[in-house]
């Protein structure tokens, strides 16, 4: 069964994220909504990307930037 990566909303408002493994994005909302939790949001776990970890200009060379600016 897949992992999904959720966004929920409690039943008093609140916003909660997660994972949670279910047979598909039905089956996942039927068992947030037995939780009292409502899906807003939802995709396969494994296309989050933590945007933190990329590097833009990690090996810009001064060769490099003279090349860009030259041009």
């Amino acid at each position: 069964m897949p992992e999904f990566a959720y966004v929920a909303l409690g039943a008093n408002g609140q916003r909660m994220e997660g994972t949670a493994v279910a047979a598909t994005e039905d089956a996942l909302a039927a068992m947030l909504r037995a939780q009292d939790q409502y899906l807003v949001q939802a995709g396969p776990a494994d296309d989050t990307i933590d945007l933190g970890q990329v590097r833009f200009f990690e090996n810009v060379t001064r060769r490099d930037v003279i090349l860009f600016t030259t041009q």
